[in-house]
C-alpha cells in the first residue's frame, strides 16, 4: 500500500462473533468517507451484522480542496484494490462474502475492482451513465461500466429520479444487458440524492438517503440468504 499513500481507511466491525460479511465502500469524486450517505449505510449495515471498510480517495487526502483523480484512474483503482486486499485478509471478515460499493466516480472504480476480484456482488450507486452537453445526452455507461465477469454476477444500482448523470432509460437499458441479476432502484433527488433546491423537497433529504441505505441492505441480505 506504500506506493499509493496517504490512504485513509476506516474500519467498522459490528457486534457479535466473527467472521463477519462486509463490504468496501469508494467514494465519490469529492465526496468523503464520512459523507451522509455513507454514514447512514454504514449504520444500517452494522446493525444488520456487516462490517464496513470506508475509505478517502489518496488524492482527496493529500489536498481536500484542489486534489483530482489521476489519470485513467489508475491511482483509484489501486488505492481500492489495497482496501479489498486488506478486508479480504482480515481474520474477521469471511473473504466469502465481500461486497463492493462506490458512488459516482466510486462506481466507476468500483465497477473496475469488482472485475478483478471474486466478490460477492456489487452496488454502484447514483452511476455515470451519461454526459449532458447543452441539452443533449451523450450515453457513457459501456465506457464506464464495461461488460465482463463483473456483468455476470449480482449487481444494484440505485439513481436519484432528477441525476442529471444519470438517465433513466439509459440505466435500465444497461441493467437489461447484464447477464447476472441486475437490480435497479430509483428514488428522489439528483446526482447526490438529495432534492434540486428549488424543488421545496429540502426535507426529503434524509428520507432518500436513508432509503438508498434500505435498499442496499435487502440486496446484500437476499445475496447472503441464497448461499
Amino acid at each position: 500500500m506504500s506506493a499509493i499513500l496517504p490512504l485513509r481507511i476506516r474500519v467498522e466491525f459490528p457486534d457479535g462473533n466473527p467472521p463477519f460479511p462486509a463490504i468496501v465502500i469508494a467514494p465519490g469524486r469529492n465526496y468523503p468517507l464520512s459523507a451522509p450517505l455513507f454514514e447512514h449505510l454504514t449504520s444500517r449495515l452494522l446493525a444488520d451484522g456487516i462490517a464496513v471498510f470506508r475509505f478517502d480517495w489518496p488524492y482527496f487526502s493529500r489536498d481536500p480542496d484542489k486534489g483530482q483523480p489521476s489519470e485513467g484512474l489508475g491511482e483509484e483503482i489501486a488505492a481500492m484494490r489495497a482496501v479489498v486486499e486488506t478486508a479480504s485478509a482480515d481474520p474477521k471478515v469471511d473473504p466469502n462474502k465481500l461486497f463492493v460499493a462506490g458512488k459516482s466516480l466510486g462506481s466507476i472504480v468500483a465497477w473496475a475492482v469488482f472485475g478483478q476480484f471474486r466478490l460477492r456482488a456489487g452496488i454502484f450507486l447514483t452511476p455515470v451513465l451519461n454526459f449532458t452537453d447543452e441539452g443533449k445526452i451523450t450515453p457513457s455507461a459501456d465506457k464506464h461500466y464495461p461488460h465482463g465477469d463483473e456483468a455476470l454476477r449480482p449487481t444494484l444500482f440505485i439513481a436519484g429520479n432528477k441525476d442529471p448523470l444519470c438517465a433513466k432509460d439509459e440505466l435500465y437499458r444497461f441493467a437489461a444487458g447484464l447477464s447476472g441479476e441486475a437490480r435497479v432502484a430509483v428514488i428522489g433527488g439528483g446526482h447526490s440524492l438529495k432534492p434540486p433546491k428549488a424543488s421545496g423537497e429540502d426535507g426529503n433529504s434524509e428520507r432518500n438517503l436513508a432509503l438508498a441505505a434500505q435498499i442496499c441492505a435487502g440486496f446484500i441480505a437476499d445475496q447472503l440468504l441464497s448461499g
